[in-house]
């Protein structure tokens, strides 16, 4: 069995009032026979991770076995009792802390969520470990920012856990629309993109996106032609030929339509 534990506050199960903050981390490797009980929990939140073996959790009068490729996430004060048996296992564990966490986990409703293969997750541990004990070296900033990705990769795996066909057809015709661009596809058009019919289509479309096709176009639109206004001195004229428009009146009122002043009044601004 070897430990490595890495601390970045002096108390290791604290609060921050602020953004977010790491308050440390660690993994056991190849651990067996341990019991971890906190009946009252940590003020903190933790992250469990298993990259090998299994650990038995305790979720009230339910136990629930987490194999290799789990994550399991500890809110702040909710009881922790977990162990591991005689299988040998490897697990890495963060906690974590600020006002903006649970913002941030909205996604997160099952506490227990399979990810599969992590490797993200085991090189921020020892990289995290390496860095605190090298003098100078530990950079509290880079590493909350690479934890908030984490949380952003376990959230984008979750999303297309739920429904993975649609979600890889509903990216292969957002990459489309992309490649196509200016052009604007119609339904029919995006739905041969994934072998589907187009009622089915825009269906799926909009149950993943939470908008139809269409409205989804006019947005992207219009957000690229914001970006055009804001960062070039290009005549309105203009920036409509490149997002695609031959008519700039049709542009400017779509343009109204979707953000509530016209290109004149919002480049003014």
């Amino acid at each position: 069995m070897k430990l490595y534990y890495g601390t970045s506050t002096e108390s290791t199960d604290s609060v921050y009032d602020g953004y977010f903050k790491i308050n440390n981390c660690g993994c056991f490797e190849d651990i067996c026979n341990s019991y971890v009980e906190r009946a009252h929990g940590r003020l903190d939140y933790q992250l469990i991770y298993i990259q090998s073996g299994e650990m038995t959790v305790w979720e009230w009068e339910k136990q629930v076995v987490l194999k290799a490729g789990s994550v399991y996430l500890f809110r702040p004060k909710e009881p922790q009792i977990y162990s591991v048996r005689e299988t040998p296992t490897t697990y890495y564990w963060i906690h974590f802390t600020g006002n903006a966490v649970e913002e941030m986990l909205s996604f997160w409703k099952d506490p227990h969520i399979s990810v599969g293969s992590f490797p993200e997750i085991e090189g921020f541990c020892r990289s995290f470990y390496r860095d605190y004990k090298i003098p100078g070296a530990f950079q509290p900033l880079y590493y909350e920012g690479r934890l908030i990705s984490l949380l952003g990769s376990i959230a984008k795996k979750q999303e297309a856990k739920i429904n993975k066909k649609s979600y890889e057809r509903v990216a292969a015709v957002l990459d489309y629309i992309e490649k196509v661009f200016p052009h604007k596809p119609s339904n029919e058009e995006l739905a041969a993109v994934c072998y589907m019919n187009k009622y089915h289509f825009i269906k799926v479309f909009k149950e993943t996106l939470g908008e139809a096709p269409q409205s989804y176009l006019n947005r992207m639109i219009v957000e690229k032609a914001k970006t055009l206004l804001e960062s070039t001195t290009f005549p309105i004229g203009e920036i409509a030929l490149r997002l695609g428009f031959s008519d700039p009146l049709y542009f400017s009122r779509l343009f109204k339509k979707q953000s509530g002043v016209s290109p004149k009044e919002y480049r003014e601004r």
